[in-house]
């Protein structure tokens, strides 16, 4: 092989010129010897001719250039098909590389994955949507659309382990994902698990995804009246849905259980106060339903006050009083204005006004001994003197006088003689009369 720029001879297997370094070309010694005479001709036509004169192209000239010529267009052939074959390489090269790499970011992208398990899943072939999502869990354990997908297969496939734990997981990532519930609740179902639904149950109080367990739950009893305030103590009833399941309750808001009060007959709520009624059903299998609570307010009004008719005045003569009571009350009174209470007369609807100058005061009590207020009234009654009932109580009076004076001369009388015992206890006697009649006299006044 000779080099094409130095025309160094090196063997074959050489890819480099030794000599100058240059990209070896598979030449033979007729290709150099073309190569030199074409270079010739190129250099005769590149010297300038003397003005006048013109060369003359031989025969063998014209010969030699065109084999020259198609030498140099084989050799571009060659080369533009080397040129291509390496650039096909490269192509191909990158084609295999960028299969690689959308291989490679299938295998690890996670929403390639997640696409090809749920199209396998739709179609029911389970081993290859199986082997998408461990590839998925693998990117990405905590993916709850994986781990929900994942439980419902293997809950499919029979395997309720694994379908428990996936689903568990599912749920504490996303408390809130009603579809994790009720595939796990499909898998205790299935196993004939109640008391763990029913514990499932128990670990969310928010209400959308307790109504998810309701083919499963205690019922609730019902409570009637369900709350309110009410201005008499109040009975209320408490019932469950069957004969087979007992109700305990509560009043101040705390959680019933079987330590609680059991339900056997209506509740009485009594006196003012708060009341806060909390009942829960428990089944034969020990579970209990959600609790149900009602608030209640006792408060009693005030009785309004007792009427009367009439509502008092001056009288001569008997006068009778109507006295109209609340309903549901009782009706004490006093005449002197002092205020009555539950120790004093009841009034059964009628009163006499006793003669005098009276302030009658009336109260009405209810049966839980509230109060109203006091209505007082005030009734003069001094009945009017006959004139026979007169001259008969001027008489009277004259004749008390004179027995006074009668008597008030025997004490002096008594009071000189000092000299006989018998005397002096007659005396005794007439000052006791006297001191009697004077009692009688002045009753007789006031009469």
């Amino acid at each position: 092989m000779y080099c094409k720029k130095c025309g160094a001879k090196f063997p074959d297997v050489y890819v480099y010129c030794p000599e100058c370094g240059e990209e070896a070309h598979v030449l033979s010694q007729e290709d150099l010897l073309e190569e030199d005479i074409l270079e010739g001709f190129i250099d005769d036509e590149d010297t300038p001719v003397q003005e006048g004169l013109v060369r003359r192209v031989t025969p063998y000239e014209d010969k030699t250039r065109e084999v020259v010529r198609k030498k140099k267009e084989e050799a571009r052939n060659r080369k533009l098909k080397k040129t291509l074959l390496v650039l096909f390489i490269i192509i191909a090269i990158i084609a295999a590389a960028g299969t690689s790499y959308v291989s490679y970011s299938r295998n690890h992208s996670v929403e390639y994955q997640m696409t090809k398990a749920q199209n396998a899943y739709d179609t029911k072939d389970y081993v290859t949507a199986r082997e998408a999502l461990d590839k998925v869990l693998s990117l990405d354990e905590n993916n709850v659309d994986a781990l929900l997908l994942a439980g419902r297969i293997d809950a499919v496939m029979k395997n309720y382990e694994q379908a428990e734990t996936l689903l568990k997981k599912a749920i504490s990532l996303d408390p809130m994902n009603k579809d994790a519930y009720t595939a796990l609740i499909s898998v205790y179902d299935k196993q004939g698990q109640r008391a763990k639904i029913l514990e499932l149950m128990e670990t969310t109080h928010n209400q959308e995804i307790r109504a998810l367990f309701a083919d499963y739950a205690v019922p609730v009893p019902v409570i009637e009246p369900e709350g309110g305030t009410f201005d008499d103590d109040q009975s209320v009833s408490i019932t469950a849905e069957n004969d087979k399941l007992k109700i305990y309750y509560t009043l101040d808001g705390t959680q019933p259980d079987q330590n609680s009060t059991l339900y056997t007959e209506p509740v009485l709520l009594e006196g003012q106060k708060d009341y806060v009624l909390t009942a829960v059903c428990l089944d034969e299998e020990g579970f209990y339903s959600d609790p149900v609570e009602a608030s209640y307010r006792i408060h009693y009004n005030t009785p309004a006050m007792p009427s009367v008719s009439p509502d008092g005045g001056q009288y001569t003569s008997p006068v009778r009083i109507t006295v109209t009571a609340p309903e549901g009350t009782t009706v004490y009174y006093t005449w002197n204005g002092s205020e009555p209470d539950e120790s004093c007369s009841a009034c059964d609807g009628t009163l006499t006004v006793p003669e005098g100058n009276n302030i009658l005061s009336l109260v009405a009590i209810d049966k839980h001994g509230m109060k109203s207020g006091v209505l007082k009234c005030n009734y003069i009654y001094y009945p009017q003197v006959r004139e026979t009932d007169r001259s008969e109580q001027e008489s009277s009076d004259g004749s008390a006088e004179q027995q006074t004076e009668h008597t008030q001369t025997e004490d002096i009388q008594g009071t000189s003689d000092i000299s006989g015992s018998e005397g002096s206890g007659q005396s005794n006697e007439t000052n006791e009369s006297g001191e009697t009649g004077e009692s009688n006299g002045v009753e007789g006044d006031r009469a």
